[in-house]
């Protein structure tokens, strides 16, 4: 056998005299790996495929059955491939172990944590007739080669580690079969007549690109259910082997996927994932994936599993569509609650036991509260005849639809749930169904209408998405929304939560007894829009209970002693679990209960887990008792009740607090701000690399990495593909903006470009001189969130719907008297006619508009007038007192136009010290970001000095300004202007705290 050397040569000589020729370069490169890689070769353990696919490899090499490696060729002299970072040799995102990049004269191995090069010789030494290869490198080429060749897949025992892995060869599966959809190939035909069958008979909108995405999460899931279920410890390509599933969805999916069309991208792909899941530690794996999670049953690590798959795979997706987890002891309090709720409250002894019940899970997801509901009619001992048809559930969402199949098929396999014979059907009824959508009510619902002389009592239960950007606008669930509609609302964004609800109710208005049982995002309990729901709720249901769990993260909710109160999810809106409960003899009015858990996510689990509706303890609530007092107000001019779920315990102060001027009444106009609908593309701190990105955008000249990244596409009813076409770029379009209180950006703003440019109230502020008062309709937190801006700003400018009330109109006239509210030809004071009556009739001195919005200003920044009214600025827009003794109101409103200023940094000073390893001219890089000792750290040697804690805690509505500043320019050098300007905001926020507290000792004795 020949040695390297031989080998080296004897490729040195070919290369030499192929290097005109294409062919014969690659047949002298492909003849080189193989003399190597035959010097490693065991018997035939050694299997080298070639394969000419664009995004694959150029070999592949196969041990015992599993891929170990890849060599990618690149028919080049070029050296810089070999460097390290280069983009060709990361362009494999699914290969997580062991790539070879092979050019003609280098080759560099990037496995794990080796990163190794060797050049064996460059081009010009081939006109050398005497050069011989250096020996040092030919062994070091061998080595590199030793590596290679004797790496082996380690086993996965992280669930992370190998959601990253599956999910990663799931995308590049999706993406493939996406992009060969135009190839015409027998498969890409095959795979599209499975399409048009499917959604012919199941799914009439599914998206091609969402079922090429839910095959190929379906495929690399199934294999690993296949494996975790199995008892052979080992799987291959062929699943039907291994799955016999009787659920014909998955089994068209199956076939088509083990075709003999298959292409050899796909099989390489699907080898590729079932020899990293036969690479899995089943049991470490296992306790990996439960590890501290709440008793789970030995199935829920499944689901659990399937949550972190698709996070990985596509995050953005999953919350988008809202597929989260629910965790057991949540489930088991609803459960067990509406065991309960049947038993005491609908005369049911046997409860959810009963054959006179038709229970509902109408949003399945992965099947929680299905798996939850069988595990505790098996413990109860139920006979599995009573419960045929009987249970059902509806999930509109394709994946989650048949992995929960596949899930139930594979654990209640030889159950009481399912016939011994398996080509029977189950004793559980999931439907592939829009709950929202009634086109198939009738022939799917065995509860519906047509079955109302055997009537059964309906039970819905589950967790509904959330979701304000819904997309469920079908005709049939707007209509039926209609009844919650309030009157005076102009815009109402209809969260998917509510959509459910509203279902719910709909069925139980028709079923005339049952229960409902959900856990749902908690703004229903007070939020004003919604009002209306409230109240027609409250006229169709005998009882309520409401268990808030709080947890909101953008209002920094806290329990007793400023402690940090945690979300059961991993989501910012709060939560709640509500029961409704209806009897054939609906009262008119029902009972609401109300009760409430602070704390931490482990402890509000816990509380749910051993306990149930009968023994937590509620108290009654009664909204009329609000609502009377609140009826006598102005407040009730335009909102005539409230019917609020949450107990008031300051309705004392109702009947002053209603008499203050509304925002919404004091200002002539306010609207929202500016919604780029693309922040991403649209804005940023830099404004050269900002026209730069547009100007690419505009030019079409990007790749299909820029176009997702930046979502080149259209979206809902923005045709921005249409926009970027009749438009092009200006440089004049990119205007100073607002993003976050003090964090000034650039953004690309044209009229017929931009998503909203909010012209009602931003035409008056841009290139006027002018103020306008930012603000939100409610509050949650101990601080209103309230700013100034005098430029563009974003319409989540208090890090949630924020609107703005400028202080002048502009190319307004009037005939209206302004007294000595000043008025020219050019703008008019931006106030309602009856509240610049009371104004001019409440105080001797004549004010002027901007004395008006400082005093305004003050008030809304009184921690004192926060603290009293938090309940009332909770439900509406804040109502304004407007003192009597006008001393005060001076004073006040010398303080307020004081902060103004100061917030629009017109007056400024030196803020503190700057720090830094590298020398203050140089700035400094923004690394990890922490605050210790009284020193903010931006970076390992930078920071800044004497920063006090109320400085770097100091928020706007809940908005952590010097931590989010920071943040958002992580990664980025901080140049001497920006710590200059970093140093300002220390002033100005220093000085803020200043005047609060002169604030607040006026206002100490006047609320």
């Amino acid at each position: 056998m020949e040695n390297m050397h031989e080998i080296a040569e004897r490729y040195l000589h070919e290369i030499g005299k192929s290097s005109c020729s294409v062919q014969l370069l690659q047949e002298a490169l492909y003849g080189f790996l193989k003399d190597i890689l035959s010097l490693f070769n065991d018997a035939d353990s050694l299997e080298i495929i070639s394969n000419n696919h664009d995004s694959l490899p150029t070999l592949r090499i196969e041990k015992d059955g599993i891929i170990t490696g890849y060599i990618d060729i690149e028919l080049s002299f070029i050296d810089s491939v070999l460097k390290k970072g280069e983009k060709s040799i990361r362009k494999y995102p699914y290969i997580a172990a062991n790539l070879m990049k092979a050019s003609l004269n280098g080759f560099r191995l990037s496995s794990g944590n080796i990163d190794e090069k060797a050049v064996l010789f460059v081009k010009e030494d081939l006109l050398k007739n005497d050069f011989r290869i250096d020996s040092s490198k030919i062994s070091l080429l061998m080595g590199i080669f030793k590596k290679f060749i004797s790496s082996k897949p380690s086993s996965i025992t992280k669930s992370r580690d190998l959601a990253l892995e599956l999910s990663a060869r799931a995308s590049v599966l999706r993406n493939y079969l996406i992009d060969s959809r135009k190839d015409k190939n027998d498969f890409s035909r095959e795979f599209a007549k499975l399409f048009n069958k499917i959604r012919g008979k199941s799914v009439q909108d599914l998206d091609y690109d969402d079922f090429a995405d839910a095959c190929c999460q379906l495929w690399i899931y199934g294999a690993f259910l296949a494996y975790m279920n199995g008892k052979a410890g080992w799987i291959d390509e062929r699943l039907s082997l291994h799955i016999d599933s009787r659920f014909h969805i998955f089994t068209d999916i199956l076939q088509v996927f083990e075709s003999a069309k298959i292409p050899l991208f796909v099989k390489i792909i699907q080898k590729e994932a079932v020899g990293i899941i036969n690479s899995i530690h089943r049991d470490e794996i296992l306790r990996d994936i439960s590890r501290g999670r709440e008793k789970a049953s030995h199935y829920h690590p499944y689901i659990y599993f399937y949550e972190e798959f698709l996070r990985t795979m596509d995050p953005l997706h999953k919350k988008d569509r809202g597929v989260y987890y629910t965790p057991i002891p949540v489930v088991r309090y609803i459960i067990n609650s509406l065991d309960k709720i049947l038993k005491n409250k609908l005369d049911m002894p046997h409860g959810l036991e009963s054959n006179d019940t038709a229970i509902l899970d109408f949003a399945t997801g992965t099947g929680i509260f299905l798996m939850e509901l069988f595990k505790f009619l098996q413990e109860k001992g139920i006979r599995k005849d009573i419960m045929n048809n009987s249970i059902t559930g509806f999930e509109f969402m394709f994946v989650p639809y048949v992995v929960v199949n596949l899930v139930f098929e594979c654990l209640f396999s030889g159950s009481e749930f399912t016939e011994s014979n398996s080509r029977k059907k189950p004793y559980y009824n999931i439907i592939l169904k829009n709950t929202l959508d009634d086109a198939v009510e009738v022939e799917l619902f065995p509860f519906s209408d047509e079955r109302k002389c055997n009537q059964k009592t309906l039970v819905i239960m589950g967790n509904p998405p959330y979701n304000v950007k819904s997309k469920n606008k079908n005709a049939w669930i707007k209509d039926l929304l209609e009844l919650y509609k309030p009157s005076g609302e102009k815009k109402l964004n209809w969260d998917d939560y509510i959509k459910f609800i509203r279902f719910a109710h709909f069925e139980l208005e028709k079923s005339g007894k049952g229960a409902i049982g959900i856990i749902t995002n908690s703004s229903f309990i007070n939020a004003v829009t919604l009002r209306k729901m409230r109240r027609e709720l409250c006229g169709s249901f005998d009882f309520i209970y409401v268990l808030d769990l709080h947890g909101d993260k953008r209002h920094l909710e806290k329990r007793e002693h400023g402690l940090k109160d945690d979300n059961i999810f991993d989501i910012k809106q709060g939560v709640a679990i509500t029961f409704f409960i209806k009897n054939a003899g609906c009262e008119n009015r029902a009972r609401i209960y109300y009760s409430d858990l602070f704390g931490s996510r482990d402890e509000k689990l816990k509380f749910l887990e051993e306990h149930d509706i009968s023994d937590t303890d509620w108290i009654s609530i009664e909204p009329d008792e609000f609502d009377s007092e609140f009826s006598r107000t102005r407040w009730s001019r335009k909102i005539p009740y409230f019917n609020l779920f949450e107990p008031m315990k300051n309705n004392v102060f109702v009947k002053n607090y209603g008499e203050y001027w509304g925002l919404n009444e004091i200002f002539k106009d306010f609207a929202s701000g500016v919604k780029s609908d693309r922040n991403e593309l649209m804005i940023d701190i830099d404004e050269d690399v900002l026209a730069g990105r547009m100007t690419r955008a505009f030019s079409g000249d990007f790749d299909d990495d820029f176009r997702e990244k930046y979502r080149i596409y259209d979206s809902g009813h923005y045709s921005f593909l249409k926009r970027l076409e009749n438009l092009s770029f200006s440089r004049n379009s990119i205007k100073r903006f607002m993003f976050r209180p003090y964090d000034e950006r650039f953004i690309y703003y044209e009229k017929g470009f931009t998503s909203n440019p909010a012209e009602k109230v931003m035409k008056h502020i841009s290139g006027n001189e002018n103020i306008a008062l930012a603000f939100t309709r409610y509050v949650k937190s101990e601080i209103f969130p309230v700013f100034v801006t005098d430029i563009l700003t974003d319409c989540c400018f208090l890090n949630e719907w924020t609107y703005f009330a400028p202080l002048y109109l502009y190319g307004e006239s009037t005939n209206e008297k302004q007294g000595r509210v000043e008025s020219n030809e050019f703008r008019i004071a931006n106030f309602n006619k009856e509240f610049l009556e009371f104004i001019l009739s409440r105080y001797k001195h004549r004010h002027d508009c901007l004395e008006i919005l400082g005093y305004i200003y003050a008030v809304l920044n009184s921690s004192i007038y926060v603290n009293t009214f938090l309940e009332f600025l909770k439900i509406d827009y804040p109502r304004i007192p407007f003192i009597d003794d006008e001393d005060s109101f001076s004073k006040l409103s010398f303080c307020g136009i004081k902060l103004i200023y100061n917030h629009l940094q017109r007056s400024q000073s030196a803020g503190s010290e700057f720090s830094s390893g590298k020398g203050k001219s140089d700035g400094s890089l923004v690394q990890r970001i922490s605050y210790k000792d009284s020193k903010l750290h931006i970076s390992g040697t930078s920071f800044f000095k004497e920063i006090p804690l109320d400085l770097w805690k100091y928020n706007v509505g809940g908005y952590e300004v010097i931590r989010q500043w920071l943040k958002s320019r992580q990664g980025r050098m901080l140049e001497e202007q920006d710590l200059a300007y970093l140093s300002c905001i220390f002033s100005s926020i220093n000085e803020t705290i200043r005047i609060k507290k002169e604030i607040d000792e006026l206002t100490a004795k006047l609320f």
